[in-house]
Formats: C-alpha cells, sequence, structure tokens
C-alpha cells in the first residue's frame, strides 16, 4: 500500500468519526452499488461459519449459506436466517393458533400466514401500522391469505382474549417496559410447549441487531424465568423460546433503566440498534 492510499484512508477515517452517520448517508448517495458489493465480498466467508449440525430438509436450513446480516432485509424487517427460524419454527406445527405484536410494513406477516397453513389463525396486532394496512390488505387479498389472520390496529396490552395460543410472536415496542409487558401478557397465554419469539433481543452472531434494552430483557427472562421458559433456539436476534411450565412467572419492571444487571451502563453493538 502506497504511503498516499494511507494518507487518504486515514484523512476519510478521521472525518468519519466525527460523523458517521452523516458520513454513511453521503456515501450511499453516491456509491450505495460498490458499497453493497464490497461489504459482502466472497473472501470473508469460509465452511466454519456454516453452523448446521444435522442434515438439512428444507430451505430455511440452509440459511447460513447466506449472508445474515441487516443487508438482507426488504419489506421483511428481519435478517435472512431469523426469517428462515421463524418460518422453520411456526411451519411444524399443525394449525396453529397465534398472535404477532408489531407487524410494520406488514412482511412479517405474510410469513406467519404462510408459515401456519390454511387451517392456522393469526391475530397481527399493531398501534400504528405503515399506511394503516391499506397495501397489507392488498397484497394478503392477492395472496389469498387474508382468511388466515385478523389485523387489529390497537394497543397490545388492552386486547383481550380468551383462547390459549400455540405461539406469539413479539417485534412490537422495543423499550424494556413495553417489550415486558407484551412478553408477560402473552406468554402467560400460551400452552405449555407453545413458542414466545422475540426480535432483536439475541446477538448470535456478528452484525445481529440486538436492543439495548432487550438485551437486559434477555439477561432477567434467563435468571428469573427459569422455571417456565426455556431458549429453544436462535438466529440472530432472533431468540425463540418454548414455555416448559403451565406456572407462569411475570417479570417485575426494571427500576435501573438502561443499566444492566450488574448496574453497568448497557452499550448498543451495534450502529444499526435503530430502524429509521
Amino acid at each position: 500500500m502506497s504511503l498516499v492510499t494511507k494518507l487518504k484512508r486515514r484523512f476519510f477515517r478521521a472525518i468519519i468519526k466525527l460523523d458517521r452517520r452523516s458520513a454513511f448517508y453521503a456515501m450511499r448517495s453516491v456509491y450505495m452499488d460498490g458499497m453493497v458489493r464490497r461489504l459482502n465480498d466472497s473472501s470473508q466467508f469460509h465452511w466454519d461459519q456454516f453452523k448446521i449440525e444435522k442434515t438439512p430438509k428444507k430451505f430455511e436450513d440452509l440459511a447460513g449459506l447466506f449472508f445474515c446480516s441487516p443487508l438482507s432485509r426488504g419489506i421483511l424487517r428481519q435478517d435472512i436466517d431469523e426469517a428462515a427460524l421463524l418460518f422453520k419454527q411456526i411451519s411444524k406445527m399443525d394449525a396453529p393458533r397465534g398472535v404477532e405484536i408489531g407487524r410494520f410494513y406488514g412482511g412479517s406477516t405474510v410469513l406467519l400466514c404462510t408459515a401456519i397453513g390454511e387451517r392456522g389463525k393469526l391475530l397481527s396486532i399493531d398501534i400504528a401500522p405503515k399506511h394503516q394496512d391499506a397495501e397489507l390488505k392488498e397484497v394478503l387479498e392477492r395472496l389469498q391469505l387474508t382468511s388466515r389472520v385478523e389485523l387489529m390496529i390497537a394497543d397490545a396490552n388492552k386486547v383481550e382474549m380468551n383462547d390459549s395460543l400455540d405461539f406469539a410472536f413479539i417485534d412490537g415496542d422495543h423499550s424494556y417496559e413495553g417489550a415486558r409487558l407484551d412478553h408477560n401478557k402473552w406468554g402467560a397465554k400460551l400452552k405449555v410447549g407453545g413458542l414466545l419469539i422475540h426480535h432483536d433481543m439475541g446477538h448470535s452472531r456478528k452484525h445481529s441487531v440486538q436492543w439495548n434494552e432487550l438485551f437486559l430483557l434477555y439477561q432477567n427472562i434467563l435468571q428469573i424465568q427459569q422455571p417456565c421458559l426455556e431458549v429453544l433456539a436462535e438466529a440472530g436476534s432472533m431468540v425463540v423460546f418454548r414455555k416448559t411450565n403451565v406456572n407462569w412467572i411475570n417479570l417485575p419492571p426494571n427500576n435501573s433503566r438502561g443499566l444492566n444487571t450488574e448496574g453497568k451502563q448497557t452499550k448498543s453493538n451495534s450502529y444499526l440498534n435503530k430502524e429509521q
């Protein structure tokens, strides 16, 4: 590497450190295609990164063959291995009844409607979905999935439901308290053996979009709810819990907001920890 190249790199690193966000958007506006190609350079991938221990049976078992990162997100705001895990776990169930908390554009709604099959039923709740679901309703109608889902615009913690559930997918309020309330309310409604699934909570690989307060919630779930929940699987930031006991233990409020269980300030592990 020439001296001029080294000096150029030092200069641009210094500029970027001054304002990472502005630097990113400036680069994106003039060099987006090049950025994507170089971020996905083939030299960074090796077979030892392909973590699978059993013979793959379906496409979703092969998600590790891809570059699993937020760069694989589209209308569905999940990394490809996260979406594969969600689809795999739900599609195993026979005519499941489930709830989705938070749908944003509705990509996850379409995935879940497909995974539950013709006899499954999904209640999707969002307090402020994109465009009041106008586009999503058209898509569901075109795909003939409308009969499988009820779209509800409401506060999930004010929705009353007496039926027991096979699964609950939580991707709504990402504050500790908001996610805790969703976790307690819908986890209590699961059958024993039912799945409680959180997005943006884990950090099972590089480039996982883990939110700070959901990481704290994850720690407390492991410490407090061990008698009634177990971790079944993880991919990226997706964490799948399985209910193991009919006696549900509610998580208490966190009175030290922004602190982890050791009382230390939480820090982000990703510049991508917020959807814009």
